[in-house]
């Protein structure tokens, strides 16, 4: 896939020896004022279109429709690269983990491949349910969380 920087908003960070590329919405500012007051959300969505920009599904005309009117309702592509959760109790992250081991096994997969432990450093290469009481004395909310929510209860020796 092509990707385009109409807008010129492609740059770079250097962190260390580490170099960080993202699409920089304020270098819009003088052409685009208004996106300065737009809340955290909508700028969230115009970098989506940024970081989007293919010429087909997302152009120029697109994204310059978004930026002379972001108080309107557009119609646009989403995906998102990251995610923040904010969930105190596990269930919503349990839930989606329970969904995707149902998929696993309808395509004749195993699904106890589907662990949310597997890609913390301290557990690889063991399994989930010997993880019980590592993840009880580690992360005490997930402790909480198991003796109100009988759902947490399952995924401990799912």
């Amino acid at each position: 896939m092509n990707f385009s920087d109409s807008f010129q908003t492609l740059d770079s960070l250097k962190i260390g020896e580490k170099q960080f590329v993202f699409y920089n919405i304020s270098k819009l500012h003088d052409k685009y004022p208004a996106i300065q007051k737009l809340p955290k959300s909508k700028k969230i969505l115009i970098e989506n279109l940024l970081r989007l920009e293919d010429g087909k599904d997302v152009n120029k005309s697109l994204i310059e429709k978004v930026l002379q009117s972001p108080e309107k309702n557009h119609e646009i592509f989403f995906l998102p690269a990251r995610v923040l959760m904010q969930d105190f109790t596990g269930v919503p992250a349990v839930a989606d983990l329970a969904a995707m081991r149902d998929a696993v096994a309808l395509k004749g997969k195993d699904p106890a491949k589907v662990c949310l432990c597997s890609h913390l450093s301290w557990c690889r290469g063991r399994r989930c349910g010997d993880l019980h009481l590592d993840m009880l004395r580690l992360r005490p909310t997930i402790c909480v969380a198991a003796l109100s929510f009988p759902f947490l209860c399952w995924w401990f020796t799912a």
